[in-house]
C-alpha cells in the first residue's frame, strides 16, 4: 500500500469515526445523468449509492478497454481507472457500513439505480463501437464522465454536512483530476516540434 493510499485511509477512518456515534422504482427515462440538479447533495445516503455504482461502473469499463486489445497507453489508462477505482470502492464500502447504508441493488435510491442504468447504457454503446472508433469514443466519455463528476463534487462539498463524506470526497478528488488530466493527454497528445522557419539574411 502506498503512502498516499495509507494517508488517505487514516483520513478517512479518522472522519469516519466522529461521525460513527451519531420495491425498486421503475426509470423512465435514463437519457441523463443525475446532476446537481436531481441528486440530493445533502442526503449522505443517496450521495454514497450514487459514488459507489458510478465507481463499479468504471472499474467494469477499464476491463472492457481490456478486452478490446488497446495501445500501451490506453491499457496502462485502463489499469490505473480499476486500481483507483477499487480503492474509492473500498473506502465508500466502509463509510456504508459504520453508517449502516445497504449498496445492495434493490435498496438503492432511485438516482443510484438512474446512474447505474445509464452508466450501463453507454457501456453496451461503447462495446459495440468498431475498432477504429473505439479509443476516441472511450475517451471522450470518460472526459465528459470526469467532469461531470467533479461538478458533482463542488455540489457535495457545499451542500452536505457529513465530515466523512467530505473527507472521502477530498481524497477521490484528487483521483479523478488526475484521470481527467491523463484522458486528456491521451486524447491530444503532444504534437511534435516543427523544426524552425530559416531566418532570412538581413539586406
Amino acid at each position: 500500500m502506498s503512502v498516499f493510499t495509507k494517508l488517505c485511509t487514516g483520513l478517512l477512518i479518522s472522519a469516519l469515526s466522529l461521525t460513527a456515534q451519531a420495491a425498486q422504482p421503475e426509470v423512465q427515462n435514463p437519457d441523463q445523468l443525475p446532476t446537481e440538479a436531481t441528486l440530493d447533495v445533502a442526503d449522505t445516503r443517496e450521495v454514497i449509492q450514487v459514488l459507489y455504482v458510478s465507481n463499479t461502473a468504471e472499474i467494469k469499463l477499464s476491463d472492457l478497454v481490456s478486452e478490446r486489445n488497446p495501445d500501451a497507453d490506453l491499457q496502462r489508462y485502463a489499469d490505473e481507472l480499476a486500481r483507483d477505482h477499487s480503492f474509492m470502492i473500498k473506502l465508500l464500502e466502509t463509510m456504508a457500513n459504520v453508517k449502516s447504508i445497504s449498496l445492495e441493488d434493490n435498496e438503492l435510491s432511485e438516482v443510484a439505480q438512474l446512474t447505474s442504468t445509464k452508466m450501463e447504457q453507454e457501456m453496451q454503446n461503447l462495446a459495440a463501437k468498431p475498432v477504429e472508433e473505439f479509443r476516441p469514443a472511450f475517451l471522450e466519455m470518460n472526459i465528459a464522465m470526469h467532469q461531470k463528476t467533479l461538478e458533482m463534487f463542488n455540489k457535495i462539498e457545499q451542500g452536505n454536512t457529513d465530515d466523512a463524506l467530505k473527507a472521502a470526497i477530498g481524497i477521490f478528488r484528487q483521483l479523478v483530476e488526475k484521470h481527467l488530466s491523463d484522458a486528456q493527454k491521451l486524447q491530444s497528445p503532444s504534437e511534435p516540434a516543427q523544426p524552425a522557419e530559416p531566418t532570412q539574411p538581413v539586406e
